[in-house]
């Protein structure tokens, strides 16, 4: 804080200031009564007339008096305070205010801070799902370590340690929690919070990548299980998902004005697809037939449970249908790699199959995907016959 002269502050050139002449000081009747130390410029001892004892350090930068407290006696004893104040001279030589500099330390954003404004900036806007992740990980791992510490003083140690922490339970979601808060503090770079990223060089734990295909035995088992439950909204959003590839946020968002009039056509809003960008794909006649019959139910949503409000989730019914079907290791999401390695198998192109599936790893593809739209019919059509001729068998 910057001070003058106060009138009921009284001021005295001193001895040395030791623990012993701390000990010995009276308080004053009243005010208070600043004692300097007589070899470390600035440096002293205030005594109120409460009998508080406080170190101080007075000094003089660009025209302006300031009076900053270093810390109260006791707690601070005369050796720490008498080193705090040397590194206080040296920085004012250096013609930097100390004051100044503490009052920024304080101000100084939290990983609790970061968070806020990542939240804000980044994971605004972006899938549900991804959010939930990344969310859960801030909760539950980061801010737990580090949520009051100066991103500042954040080392790589410890983030280094907090990813070793996390390995210990699951090795993969280790690497999805470092990821994250690396991606929050590169961001803390672009504001000019801090100059190095703290999770930078992190031995990431290895990762198999996990590609479970459906076997044409575990198709015509699954697929005898889906048309039992025919009609059932959740079933059938995973018939829809095993025959166009899409993921399953995909199916169980879009709504019947994604689809053209006579339903060959799915147009997913940016808003629904993961890479928040607009993806087209036609559709082969079963998944057609699919919507048809569903667009009987409900006009809006295409999957509807039972209650006639959108489904959100078909873990429970794929967990009875893979009990059934004895395909307990299957997810999901696997049917969308069935899909790819069946036409990757067939000779498709990966630019088709890229195209398909809505991959943005093939930049051009991306970008002149327009082109293969009647070999993306063809390629879908081929995979549902497949899939037709696989659990339908003909009978010689």
């Amino acid at each position: 804080m910057t001070t003058g002269t106060q009138s009921n502050t009284d001021t005295v050139r001193t001895q040395r200031v030791t623990d012993s002449f701390v000990r010995s000081l009276k308080p004053p009747a009243k005010g208070n009564k600043i004692y300097y130390d007589s070899e470390l410029t600035g440096f002293g001892i205030r005594v109120t007339a409460t009998g508080q004892k406080a170190f101080i350090l007075n000094y003089r930068l660009n025209g302006k008096e300031y009076r900053p407290n270093i810390g109260k006696y006791p707690e601070w004893p005369v050796a720490a305070a008498r080193k705090r104040v040397q590194e206080f001279r040296q920085q004012i030589d250096r013609g930097e205010n100390p004051l100044e500099k503490r009052r920024e330390e304080r101000a100084a954003p939290t990983v609790l801070d970061l968070y806020d404004r990542y939240c804000h900036t980044h994971l605004e806007g972006r899938a549900k799902a991804y959010r939930k992740d990344q969310q859960r990980d801030w909760k539950v791992w980061i801010l737990p370590a580090f949520g009051t510490k100066k991103i500042a003083d954040l080392t790589h140690d410890d983030c280094a340690q907090l990813h070793r922490d996390r390995t210990a339970k699951a090795p993969v979601a280790a690497n999805r929690m470092i990821a994250s808060l690396r991606k929050a503090l590169n961001k803390a770079k672009t504001w000019q919070w801090i100059k190095h990223n703290p999770c930078e060089g992190i031995q990431l734990n290895r990762e198999e990548s996990r590609q479970r295909i459906l076997t044409p035995d575990e198709l015509k088992r699954l697929f005898a299980e889906l048309e039992k439950r025919s009609g059932n909204g959740s079933a059938d959003a995973i018939k829809f998902i095993a025959l166009t590839g899409c993921r399953k946020g995909e199916a169980l968002s879009t709504t019947f004005q994604d689809f053209n009039p006579d339903l060959t056509w799915w147009t997913k809003p940016a808003r629904i697809t993961k890479q928040r960008r607009r993806h087209e794909i036609p559709l082969p006649l079963e998944v057609t037939e699919l919507l048809q019959r569903r667009r009987e139910i409900d006009d809006f949503y295409p999957f509807i449970g039972n209650s006639g409000r959108r489904i959100l989730d078909v873990k429970n019914t794929w967990s009875a249908i893979r009990q059934v079907s004895g395909i307990e290791d299957v997810t999901v999401h696997d049917l969308r790699h069935s899909i790819g390695t069946y036409l990757s198998s067939n000779g498709t192109s990966l630019e088709i199959i890229a195209a398909i599936l809505g991959h943005s790893q093939l930049q051009t593809t991306r970008r002149y995907a327009h082109i293969y739209k009647e070999r993306m019919a063809v390629e879908l059509q081929r995979y549902s016959t497949a899939v037709r001729e696989i659990t339908h068998p003909s009978i010689d």
